[in-house]
């Protein structure tokens, strides 16, 4: 026959053991955080045994921004989505507008004027457009009239590194 605290003891012990995740062949205490390798901006917590899910976000160069959430990356605007995939969640910045970058590296409002290097090249009088994920830029050179070019832009030249996160389910 065991003592009433023995078993209690026991019972708790149980107890807290049925509340531990297991999950990348660790152990997680209940109330325990846990962010999985290679996806740091989303965040899982131990909750009576199961990973819940804690915090979703997108990563642009080391930064994390919750889904929903809207935010400015080199003169680009940007959402941060949650896209269903099955087995999967995909985390995507989704592009919205655009500012223009000048010559050094500034945002401006599209139509107003500033200086930009346009493929290596000083064109001190540039307006630009936002149409889709693309920018236009429109240059000239009031010190060289002689030089005028248009160049189009994916939005902005960290596009590669905007790429998506995925998540199994």
């Amino acid at each position: 026959m065991i003592s009433a605290a023995v078993f209690l003891a026991i019972l708790a012990v149980s107890s807290a053991i049925r509340d531990d995740c297991y999950t990348d062949n660790r152990r997680f205490y209940h109330g325990q955080r846990y962010i999985r390798p290679g996806a740091r901006c989303i965040e899982y917590r131990c909750e009576h045994g199961q990973m819940v899910m804690h915090k979703e976000a997108c990563e642009v160069e080391g930064q994390c921004h919750d889904v929903g959430s809207l935010f400015e990356h080199r003169c680009t605007h940007y959402q941060c989505t949650k896209e269903d995939h099955g087995r999967y969640y995909f985390y995507r910045p989704v592009p919205y507008s655009s500012d223009c970058r000048d010559h050094q590296g500034r945002c401006h409002a599209q139509g107003s004027t500033f200086a930009a290097y346009l493929h290596g090249k000083f064109y001190d009088s540039c307006t630009c457009t936002f149409m889709g994920s693309t920018v236009r830029y429109h240059c000239r050179s009031l010190i060289n009239p002689a030089r005028t070019h248009s160049a189009h832009q994916v939005s902005s030249d960290v596009t590669a590194s905007l790429s998506h996160k995925s998540v199994e389910k």
